[in-house]
């Protein structure tokens, strides 16, 4: 069978199977044929139907398009395909299949089929479709798209009533030649919509991302819509609506706005950087725009764009008033009618004032009474927040003429603000507009408080002048300028020009807008007055004379609507002829012309200032009163009046009436436009202001300073001194206020200039000087309070703030231990104090300086003796009786008057509470200060003595009536009541001062102390731990917590105690005894060097205070013994012996006794250390002879043990002293009956010395056999004595008692260091060298620094490269981890290196043996042998 044959039949099979619905037969026959031949169409069509019908749905689809691609003119396989596509829903695919045919219509010409499927489109999209899936179907229809030209040319007209035969079509039809309108109109209804969604959801985008925050939704929207607008087909629809030939007129119209806000808001949002785009749909919104306002098109964006965009209508005359007319009849709501009304009144342009009379005839309208003020006009327009920046304009223009300048300022500047955003949004250059704004403000600002507005004015209205020559207000303006700034012949060349202007066309209308109703007259008048500024006073006061009657004439012949001038005009003219008078001295002519300038204008305030110089200065007599008056009168009426103002506040302040000074001030702050600046808190603008009165700010920062509040007080300061800098009394004030605000340097620098000013003034002087004491500088404010007096001697404060000077460097001196210095101190403050109380005894200040100075004194127990100390003393207790203390305070009777003046002077306690008391008298009638008085009187009773404790707690409790919350009263009742019976008084009272202050750490410390009393330490420590962590520099709480762990753990008291004598620097007397006390008693002999000296440093500081403590003294002795300052261990333990002497004899206590023998005992030893064998012997036998018996009666064991060793060691230091004195006989016999081996040691050991060896010998045998401990010593001793005389025999027995341990020793003590030497010894001396250095390493665990020194010269000494390195390994290991005796070691090491120098060369790098030396000499410089070691090892 042919292929041919073989296609027909297959394909005529699968048809067969198609119309028996065999689809699957149908399927395989298709495919058989599309094996021999792949683009056979019906085969594809076949098989597409088969597979569509089988479920296969992507194949289906397939084959149909292989069908349609082998044959696209077939239709067959389209409505297959079409039925896939809506049996599967495939809505989207199904358009497109039918744009696919519609297209091939189009291409063939076939009008019809291209009909139905744009038809169908349409359909199925307005069932389906979005919305621009919906627009883009309807714009198939009408003009514009590629198929409306084949449908209009060939489909023909439709027929309404017979549908039926055409209706697949028929909607195309209607839409093609009947409804192009209604489709175009839906067209943009549905683009609009799609518009303003997709608008919003970029502009929600966007709001989600970072650079969209801060942006307003305006700003975003116009970022989001730029590029859609630009691609809108919108713009198109409109203008087919504006050419469309059945389009009504309000449908054109309506398509005509659209586009115009279309238009323009694509040129508000497009960006700058599309400069030539944004100017190109600039040029077509402006086009469009004119157009609608020549046909008088009523849209006012229309109109606004026409009247706002126009640089031509730079002065507001130049906008055609026919607009301005015809905008007012077609916008009556406008917020710009208003405005543009209210410019037409102001023009009184007559076309409209006879529109608005016909349409009120017409109304039946009675306007008579109803006349609408132009400026209410305005105002109503610019508070509708209009954008318009013709109406700003309008409005600021009237507020000018209003006299209104502030108002006329900031609406221009709004105006400005707006104008800016309008050239931004259209990239239009509008500068005529931007000038007319900038001479409105720069006019405004010139009247508005001008000084300070000066440089910006001028910046404007010579920007302004540069283009606009003809602007007589600005040129006004500038002349101004320059006559506020005394530039009178600059000013008078401006206003020649003004007065030499020809007439303009627009002159009446630039007079209705203009301040000068007569510009040239205005110009001559201010010419006179420069002539007259400039020193041509007659020419000028002739040229005023004139334009008075100039002005004159005006008033009489014009009515008062018509006038040029106003009252004022011609009473300033009268004024300033006035002035002119004065000037050439004709001063009853300067008076009648300042009384007519007020018959013309009742309220010219110039003129009432010019009447008060005129009484002050100028009347014979001076009428005070009159001018006082006129001052006030010029001033009430104007607030710039500032030489009025000042006289006014000079009047004022002689009568001492400063609140009124103040308000005048802040009055003439206010007219100067100083109103932010005086603000509160205002820093950054009173930064800025520039004041011509600096006089009314320093008097305001007097009041504020006066009143205590300095901060504020400052920035008036600062104005005042930016306007005179040389005023010494703005300077001094200002360094007051730095000083009360805490910036003392500032404070200090600024005194320093005003007393350069005011050539060495006492006041700044003294104000220096308190400056200084703030600083701590009390010898320099001294120096100054003292300079003072030189001069002024009767200035009592001076006195007083020296005295109070003296006192506080009393305070410090004593604190830093310069205890003689401050006792000089506190006299010269006595001294000082007295000087004022003799002239003036009832100040309270010089007698709490008097108080605080004995009571200081008093705490000091050595004598205050000066030379004159009685007779002071005396002289301020005479006067302190004179004033009737005890009469006027009966109740307090522990001190009285008589008491203290039989009392000795030396009573300083009795002398302090005695002047307290006075204070209390003088202090009744002041609240401030009478609980202060009750609390000190209360401290100086207490310290009197338990006798006056009741009184005293009476007292603080009377301060607390008066100051209930005050928290150091509450902590002086607790230690008033601390060692009362009742622990809860006092508890209370410290719990009361925590509430109080509980940042204060002071009552938690006392409270802690409290509790350490009474044995609780657990809230003793609590307490303290709060106290520390509320201030952690207290020292005081680490003396309390010592004090807690002083009984557990000795060490970390002593680090507490260590810790809080650094943080008072050795001020706190507690801290300093009590690191001293348990320092010695816990690790004396143990402790280094360096803890040795902080813990004399802090025994001498407390001696300083304290120099008649005994045990102190005794206790610094015996620091001085062990750090080998035996001189000063003398001098403190004799003086401690003679304070124990002395309470003995006082006392007959027997514990006081034995002290003192104990001191003796321990002056003995130390004398004998010192060489002074006399004088130890002389010590040891009062020590003895004290120390007689063995207090067997004694029940406390530590007493008797005590006693015992006291009286063991004055009798071994005066057997020592008997041989340093050359007597062993009696050194042996002082020895004599005192049992233990120490006294059989020392016995041979004199006997010894003294070349009685045998003695020696059998004293030790003797010995031997008393005890343990006792053998051991004496077989050591022997065996001493047996290497000493080379006794080979001896040393043998003694190492054989010591290997067979008859001494009862134990392995410990066999190992210890004598032991050791011993042996060691006996090695070296057969020649055993390795044996005695065996004997060295084995002697313990730890390695001895005495150890290790002697294996390293038995190393050394054997002089080999090998021993020289093992003796350096070993001299190293002995230093590392050394605490003490470092500079030993150290030499050690230098000896052990220097000896392997020489036996090998060391590595380049390694510390040499001068290294080490060095190290030593810098460890201890004070020890010879470190240099010697140094100078040996740098020499080798």
């Amino acid at each position: 069978m042919s292929a041919g044959a073989y296609t027909k039949a297959k394909l005529k099979e699968s048809r067969e199977a198609i119309q028996n619905k065999a689809w699957d037969d149908a399927r395989q026959a298709a495919q058989h044929v599309l094996e021999q031949e792949p683009n056979n169409y019906n085969a594809n069509v076949f098989l597409g139907l088969a597979l569509l019908n089988l479920g296969h749905f992507d194949d289906s689809e397939k084959a149909y398009l292989a069908a349609i691609d082998s044959q696209p003119s077939q239709t067959l396989a389209y409505q297959g395909l079409e039925k896939f596509y809506e049996q599967r829903k495939q809505w989207d695919k199904l358009v497109s299949l039918l744009q696919r045919q519609a297209d091939a219509a189009l291409e063939a010409q076939d009008a019809h089929r291209c009909a139905e499927c744009i038809q169908r489109i349409v359909v199925i999209q307005q069932d389906e479709g979005a919305k621009s899936q919906k627009a883009d179907a309807l714009a198939m229809m009408v003009q514009g798209s590629k198929y409306h030209s084949l449908l209009e040319d060939s489909l023909p007209p439709p027929q309404p009533t017979r549908t039926s035969e055409s209706p697949t079509i028929f909607q195309v039809q209607m839409a093609v030649h009947l409804d192009s309108l209604k489709i175009i109109r839906q067209i943009i209804e549905l683009r609009e919509a799609l518009e303003n969604d997709l608008v919003e959801k970029e502009v929600e985008k966007k709001r989600m991302r970072i650079d969209g925050a801060g942006k307003s939704r305006d700003t975003l929207r116009n970022e989001a819509g730029v590029e859609i607008w630009s691609n809108s087909k919108l713009p198109c629809l409109y203008q087919q609506v504006l050419s469309h030939a059945d389009a009504a007129d309000d449908e054109r119209r309506e398509a005509e706005a659209k586009l115009l806000r279309y238009q323009h808001r694509l040129l508000c949002a497009m960006p700058t950087a599309l400069s030539d785009a944004k100017g190109q749909m600039r040029q077509r919104l402006i086009e469009l725009a004119h157009g609608m306002v020549i046909v008088g098109v009523p849209d006012e964006l229309a109109w606004s764009i026409h009247l706002e965009w126009d640089n031509s209508f730079g002065r507001i005359v130049q906008v055609p008033r026919h607009l301005l007319r015809q905008f007012i009849f077609l916008f009556p709501r406008s917020p710009r009618t208003a405005a543009f009304t209210a410019l037409l009144l102001t023009l009184q342009d007559q076309r409209f004032l006879e529109e608005r009379k016909e349409l009120a005839e017409r109304s039946d309208i009675d306007r008579s009474e109803d006349e609408q003020d132009a400026l209410l006009l305005a105002i109503e327009a610019i508070d509708s927040k209009t954008d318009s920046v013709l109406a700003i304009r309008i409005a600021a223009r009237l507020h000018l003429l209003d006299r209104d300048w502030s108002s006329a300022h900031d609406i221009a500047t709004d105006g400005l603000n707006k104008l800016r955003t309008l050239e931004h949004g259209t990239a239009l250059a509008l500068p005529a507009l931007k000038q007319d704004l900038q001479s409105i403000c720069g006019i405004a600002l010139t009247r508005m408080h001008g000084t300070q507005h000066q440089a910006r004015a001028l910046r404007l209205l010579d920007e302004v002048l540069e283009t606009r020559l003809g602007d007589v207000d600005a040129i006004f303006a500038r002349g101004q300028v320059d006559a506020d700034a005394g530039r009178w012949q600059a000013a008078q060349d401006l206003f020649v020009k003004v007065a030499q202007r020809s007439v303009g066309e627009d002159e009446a209308a630039e007079r209705a807008l203009s301040l000068y109703k007569d510009p040239r007259t205005e110009a001559r008048f201010e010419t006179a007055w420069c002539d007259v500024q400039l020193g041509r006073i007659a020419e000028g006061k002739a040229e005023l004379d004139e334009i008075i009657a100039i002005l004159d004439d005006d008033a009489q012949q014009r009515s008062d609507h018509q006038r040029l001038f106003g009252d004022e005009d011609r009473a300033r003219a009268w004024w300033r002829s006035g002035r002119a008078s004065s000037l050439l001295a004709d001063y009853p002519q300067s008076f009648n012309s300042f009384i007519a300038a007020l018959k013309r204008y009742p309220s010219y305030a110039p003129a009432f200032a010019a009447l008060g110089t005129y009484y002050e200065e100028h009347q014979c007599p001076p009428d005070e009163v009159r001018a006082s008056k006129c001052f006030q009168k010029a001033f009430e009426l104007d607030a710039t009046q500032f030489h009025a103002a000042q006289k006014l506040a000079e009047h004022y302040a002689g009568e001492r009436e400063w609140d009124l000074v103040g308000t005048i001030a802040r009055r003439v702050i206010e007219g100067e436009g100083g109103t932010d600046a005086l603000a509160q808190g205002a820093a950054s603008a009173s930064a800025k202001h520039k004041s011509q009165n600096a006089w009314a700010w320093k008097a305001i920062g007097i009041v504020r300073l006066e009143k205590g509040d300095a901060e504020q007080a400052i920035s008036p300061l600062h104005v005042a001194l930016r306007a005179d800098s040389q005023d010494a009394t703005s300077w001094q004030r200002l360094g007051e206020a730095y000083a009360m605000t805490g910036r003392l340097t500032a404070a200090l620098k600024t005194l320093g200039r005003a007393l350069e000013l005011n050539n060495g003034d006492w006041q700044t002087i003294y104000a220096i000087a308190e400056v200084k004491r703030e600083l701590g500088d009390f010898d320099d404010a001294i120096e100054a309070f003292e300079q003072i007096l030189e001069t002024r001697p009767d200035e009592f404060g001076v006195h007083n703030a020296l005295a109070e000077t003296q006192l506080l460097r009393g305070r410090r001196e004593q604190e830093t231990g310069y205890v003689q210095r401050a006792r000089e101190s506190f006299h010269d403050a006595l001294l000082a104090v007295r000087a004022v109380l003799v002239q003036q005894p009832l100040l309270r200040g010089p007698w709490k300086v008097v108080a605080d100075a004995c009571s200081e004194l008093a705490q000091q127990q050595t004598g205050y003796q000066p030379t004159n100390a009685a007779e002071l003393l005396a002289s301020l207790v005479q006067l302190a009786e004179e004033q009737g203390v005890d009469e006027k305070l009966p109740a307090v009777i522990a001190v009285k008057a008589a008491d203290v003046r039989n009392a000795p002077s030396s009573s300083l306690l009795l002398q302090c509470a005695f002047f307290n008391k006075l204070r209390v008298t003088l202090c009744a009638s002041e609240d401030a200060l009478i609980g202060s008085a009750w609390a000190d009187l209360a401290l100086s009773l207490h310290r009197l003595g338990p006798h006056t404790a009741k009184e005293a707690i009476a007292c603080i409790k009377e301060a607390l009536n008066h100051e209930p919350a005050n928290d150091s009263f509450w902590s002086l009742l607790g230690n008033l009541t601390f060692s009362s019976a009742s622990i809860k008084v006092a508890q209370h009272a410290y719990i009361r001062a925590i509430e109080s202050s509980v940042n204060d750490p002071t009552p938690w410390c006392n409270l802690g102390f409290l509790y350490l009393r009474h044995g609780d330490l657990e809230l003793a420590e609590e307490a303290f731990v709060q106290a520390r962590t509320v201030d952690p520099d207290y020292a005081h709480a680490w003396v309390g917590q010592a004090f807690v762990t002083a009984a557990t753990s000795p060490a970390e008291a002593i680090s507490l105690f260590a810790h809080a004598v650094e943080l008072s620097e050795a001020s706190l007397l507690e801290a300093d005894y009590g690191f001293a006390s348990i320092l010695f008693d816990n690790t004396a002999t143990s402790a280094t060097k360096a803890s040795l000296h902080s813990a004399s440093f802090a025994l001498s500081s407390y001696l300083s205070y304290q120099p008649s403590h005994a045990h102190a003294l005794h206790l610094s002795a015996l620091y001085a013994e062990r750090l080998g300052e035996y001189a000063l261990a003398i001098e403190r333990i004799e003086a401690a012996a003679a304070l124990l002497e002395e309470e003995f004899e006082q006392s007959e206590d027997s514990n006081v006794a034995m002290h003192f023998a104990f001191a003796q005992g321990n002056l003995a030893r130390i004398r004998l250390a010192n060489g002074d064998a006399k004088g130890a012997k002389a010590s040891a036998e009062v020590a003895l002879g004290l120390l007689e018996g063995d207090k067997e009666d004694e029940d406390d064991e530590a007493v008797v043990r005590s006693h015992r060793q006291a009286r063991w060691n004055a009798q071994v230091t005066m057997s020592l002293a008997h041989h340093k004195d050359g007597d062993p006989s009696a050194a042996v016999a002082t020895l004599q009956g005192v049992q233990g081996s120490q006294a059989a040691v020392l016995t041979a050991q004199i006997h010894f010395a003294n070349g009685k060896v045998e003695e020696a010998k059998n004293t030790l045998l003797e010995a031997i056999g008393g005890g343990a401990q006792g053998d051991l010593q004496c077989i050591m001793t022997l065996g001493a004595i047996a290497l000493v005389e080379r006794d080979r025999d001896l040393l043998e027995a003694a190492l054989s008692e010591l290997d067979d341990g008859s001494g009862g020793a134990s392995d410990d003590v066999q190992k210890s260091a004598p032991i050791t030497w011993l042996r060691a010894i006996a090695h070296f001396m057969e020649g055993k060298d390795e044996e005695g250095i065996q004997v060295l390493a084995n002697s313990g665990t730890a390695l001895s620094l005495e150890v290790a020194e002697a294996i390293v010269r038995a190393r050394l000494a054997k002089t080999t490269a090998r021993s020289a390195g093992e003796a350096l390994h070993l001299a190293q290991s002995s230093y590392i981890n050394r605490d003490d005796e470092k500079a030993r070691a150290l030499r050690l090491v230098s000896l052990a290196a220097a000896c392997q120098d020489e036996s090998e060369a060391s590595d380049e790098g390694e510390t040499t043996a001068v290294d080490y030396a060095r190290l030593a000499a810098l460890e201890d410089p004070t020890q010879a042998l470190n240099w010697q070691t140094l100078r040996c090892t740098a020499n080798r």
